[in-house]
């Protein structure tokens, strides 16, 4: 009952939902505490014939029967159902970094794009790209190129809040959804990413790989699409990209032109 109970705690189920599976396993136990003081209370008289005298214990093998009968109903349905999350996770995620692959990602935007749509919240979207992620592959090789994918991903997922959703949307290239942000607080959190992705190098042995990302930033116009949404941040994306890396374009509004997001000392870089 106590490693029920407790694993279930890892569980993302309600502190009531976590005893009604774990009773049959506690009821178990107090049915034999029961039997084991029956029997001491009123122990076996001896008889002269072949066979002891004993209480009646028809109604605690009924009651332990049909408990069996829960237990295993429990045990099934925690492994069906850990089965499915498991499968779930590996639908939705990507395999390598563990943050959201490109369909999943999609799905949720589909979902934030019509809550912004009926309930007028503002929703921005953030494209961001490596920084010369082919030159490191290059010289130091795919493994390395994995593992600062997977580094990035964790300094990233270390600035957002649990309604961000993070996506990785193809090579080098991930995307985030900031429901109910607008687009000066979208670039104050992209600056902060790109901040702190400068302050933590991956460390390969003796050596540190500097990590740097180029950013777009666009805010969903009121009668916007969604393609033209991610057209618009992925379009400023790159227009970081061509004026030296290393820092964030913000698109005001569609059909407008871009202005540059000014990195924390102020400066531009060259």
């Amino acid at each position: 009952f106590l490693d029920c109970y407790r694993g279930l705690q890892d569980e993302p189920l309600p502190a009531r939902a976590r005893w009604v599976i774990s009773a049959p396993f506690l009821l178990v136990s107090l049915l034999m505490v029961v039997r084991a003081l029956v029997t001491a209370l009123y122990p076996p008289v001896a008889s002269p014939g072949p066979f002891v005298p004993v209480p009646d214990f028809t109604p605690y093998l009924w009651a332990l029967t049909i408990l069996q009968l829960a237990m295993n109903i429990s045990l099934a349905g925690l492994t069906a159902g850990r089965l499915i999350m498991r499968i779930s996770a590996l639908a939705d995620r990507d395999y390598l970094t563990g943050c959201l692959n490109r369909r999943a990602w999609e799905q949720r935007l589909q979902i934030e794009y019509a809550r912004s749509r009926r309930t007028g919240d503002s929703l921005t979207c953030v494209f961001f790209d490596l920084d010369h992620f082919k030159r490191i592959n290059d010289l130091h090789g795919h493994g390395v190129g994995d593992q600062l994918l997977r580094h990035m991903v964790q300094v990233v997922q270390q600035q957002l809040r649990v309604v961000d959703a993070l996506g990785r949307y193809g090579g080098e290239e991930f995307v985030l959804l900031l429901p109910g942000t607008q687009l000066g607080n979208a670039g104050d959190v992209a600056n902060r990413i790109r901040q702190a992705l400068l302050d933590a190098p991956l460390r390969i042995g003796e050596q540190n790989i500097a990590v740097t990302a180029s950013f777009g930033v666009a805010l969903l116009g009121t009668t916007e699409t969604q393609e033209s949404f991610l057209r618009r941040a992925d379009d400023a994306m790159y227009a970081a990209k061509r004026l030296g890396r290393n820092r964030v374009e913000m698109a005001q509004a569609e059909g407008c032109h871009q202005r540059s997001a000014p990195l924390k000392n102020g400066t531009m870089p060259s």
